[in-house]
């Protein structure tokens, strides 16, 4: 199952061979790749798994993945480099750049690279929209969204936008005059060394790119379209190895890319205008582990997942890529990581957010409709009239088979179990606990204000 892989020092503690094969072990893996850099060097490198499901090659280390969000951590760069040479300020309300969205003098750089400007959140589904398969244009995406009402008041609340960071990216090209693919090549791959990554405004065209997978968890996988062009921009439009991105957490740790004063803006956590800490700093999730100081990001886009994990204080980076869009890739970076840290337990790190408000949607209760879909679904019955235009554009002829086949496998539904309920850009987020008469398991739905279902996705196995 290994491929060809790179060994610079002994794994220390751990044996990087069942790292990797334990990750492997998975019903929904098909391919990974990991590396580990520390103070100045890449110490291990590896590839695991195939390139695709059945006629794929065993990965290896110059293979490529989507890196998802990870690449926020890149656009928020771009905009300190910007600032430290004095072209724009964190604090500018983001009017000055970009008059054009609606409520844009409202919020600031800072809030969009925090996830606290409110803007609502244009991709907040686990899987493609029809509309997000076409192209898209990146302009028109942020006016769209910043046509919405704000969800909160700028600077009160923390919640997860994409939308922010298409929005930076635009203020990058609008103030360097330059595309961001360009910047970025410029000002930050190619000072770190990073030769094998690019910006693609169509990610699936990307050259060395391995196959990706995905599932909503209703039906094995099946092989990804990806996100049309420029729909993911800022946000998430990054292709790369492992082993490049372990050379951007060394030089960014080292201070090679940005100066201390920017580097320190980058990795502080934001703290609300009631005092408390968010855990996020300017596209970096910030936290502590065994009393180690930890910046992080993950990544997801369709059919690929990413872990960046780094340690500045010592100096060490853990990344993982995998090329299916829901995988053990946590458990995984941190389990990598644990032969540094003398522990493999995956820790808990979250963000500082108030919660938003509930959302209840209008008729059936979501214990009912769950029932109902359920019930149809494991009967190949018709459900149009239980789902939003997206979803059941979504749910193809074909998905609707595998899913029905899906079904039949669980049994009969006996127990349906709440949660949770809360709010995602106006929807309802109900969590279940799901008791079929062969398997227990958990699932989630979004509905709209009028009770039409966005999504139902199990979580599972893994």
């Amino acid at each position: 199952m290994l491929a060809p892989a790179v060994l610079l020092s002994h794994y220390l503690s751990n044996d990087i061979s069942t790292v990797v094969t334990e990750a492997a072990k998975g019903k929904l893996f098909v391919g990974g790749s990991l590396a580990i850099g520390r103070e100045d060097q890449i110490e291990v490198a590896f590839g695991i798994g195939k390139t695709a499901l059945r006629s794929g090659r065993e990965v290896t280390v110059d293979d490529r993945f989507c890196i998802g969000s990870v690449s926020k951590e890149f656009t928020a760069a771009c905009i300190l480099v910007l600032a430290s040479e004095g072209k724009l300020s964190l604090d500018d309300k983001v009017s000055r750049y970009l008059p054009y969205i609606k409520s844009s003098d409202q919020f600031t750089i800072r809030h969009l690279l925090t996830h606290t400007s409110g803007l609502p959140n244009y991709y907040y589904l686990d899987y493609v929209m029809p509309e997000m398969e076409k192209p898209g244009d990146a302009r028109k995406i942020v006016e769209e969204c910043g046509a919405l009402p704000l969800e909160f008041e700028p600077g009160t609340n923390y919640n997860y936008s994409n939308t922010g960071f298409m929005v930076a990216g635009l203020i990058v090209e609008k103030v360097s005059k330059q595309p961001l693919a360009k910047f970025m090549k410029d000002r930050i791959f190619l000072p770190a060394g990073m030769t094998s990554t690019t910006f693609e405004a169509s990610i699936m065209n990307a050259k060395g790119l391995v196959k990706g997978y995905a599932t909503i968890g209703l039906e094995p996988l099946f092989v990804c379209h990806g996100e049309g062009r420029n729909w993911l921009f800022g946000a998430g439009s990054l292709v790369s190895t492992a082993s490049d991105i372990a050379k951007w957490d060394l030089a960014l740790m080292s201070g090679k890319l940005l100066k201390t004063a920017w580097l320190k803006e980058m990795t502080t956590p934001y703290r609300l205008k009631n005092g408390k800490s968010i855990g996020y700093g300017l596209g970096l999730v910030i936290g502590s582990y065994k009393g180690e100081l930890v910046w992080q990001h993950a990544g997801a886009v369709d059919g690929y997942n990413a872990q960046n994990v780094m340690f500045p204080n010592r100096k060490l980076a853990v990344v993982y890529l995998t090329n299916t869009g829901i995988s053990r890739a946590k458990k995984t970076v941190w389990a990598a990581a644990g032969g540094y840290l003398n522990s493999t337990a995956e820790p808990k790190l979250s963000h500082g957010g108030t919660d938003l408000p509930k959302v209840t949607a209008r008729g059936l209760s979501p214990d009912i409709a769950i029932r109902i879909l359920i019930s149809r679904l494991q009967k190949g019955e018709e459900v149009s009239d239980l789902l939003t235009p997206e979803f059941d554009g979504y749910l193809t002829p074909q998905r609707r088979a595998r899913i029905s086949k899906y079904f039949k496998t669980l049994g009969g539904l006996t127990s349906v179990k709440i949660t949770e309920i809360s709010g995602k850009r106006g929807m309802e987020d109900a969590n279940y606990t799901l008791v079929f008469t062969k398997k227990t398991v958990s699932a989630e739905t979004y509905r709209m204000p009028d009770g039409k279902i966005m999504e139902l996705f199990f979580t599972p196995d893994n």
